[in-house]
């Protein structure tokens, strides 16, 4: 039995002048699904967890509703300000979501959108999934290409953030179990 499994699921649903774009990744942790709640929620570990991170600022209150951290990431040689606000929070249904706004893009074009981190225990185990959906303008054929790479960069990122979370964690039995 593999201790690492990915599902992906893409989806684009047209609404008006942008199309939405949905991607999700999970992995299975070798670790108590309460050990995962901490690692997410700790914006300083950001650099190491998530690849293109490179600065962190948080007002304090995050990971608690309402709370905001702005990241600043690079991605195909590019560095762009990200925002995020946490519209939910709930240990125990085991789920972190924060709203997306504002992500400068190459071409000026500004994604908005939400991401979502799950986790649930699989017998001694814990799968974490990740949702994001965001919304990719449609104004000009520039901007939908510059997406359309967006969108693969971060999918490529997400799948490398996992499997750091992963890393970090099942390297660290001993110090989760004690949290």
């Amino acid at each position: 039995m593999s201790n690492q499994q990915t599902v992906e699921l893409s989806t684009e649903e047209q609404t008006g002048a942008a199309t939405w774009a949905t991607f999700e990744r999970s992995i299975m942790i070798d670790v108590p699904v309460s050990s995962i709640g901490d690692v997410l929620g700790d914006p300083v570990r950001y650099p190491l967890l998530f690849p293109g991170t490179q600065s962190v600022k948080t007002d304090g209150v995050f990971p608690e509703v309402g709370g905001r951290v702005n990241l600043t990431y690079r991605a195909a040689g590019m560095s762009f300000q990200v925002d995020l606000t946490v519209v939910e929070n709930d240990p125990h249904h085991r789920v972190i979501k924060t709203q997306i706004r504002d992500v400068q893009c190459f071409t000026n074009a500004v994604l908005e959108g939400q991401n979502s981190w799950l986790w649930e225990p699989e017998g001694h185990s814990t799968r974490l999934t990740v949702r994001y959906e965001h919304e990719v303008p449609r104004s000009t054929y520039a901007k939908q290409l510059e997406c359309d790479v967006i969108r693969r960069l971060n999918a490529a990122n997400v799948e490398r953030s996992l499997n750091n979370i992963k890393q970090l964690l099942e390297a660290n039995r001993m110090y989760v179990r004690s949290m």
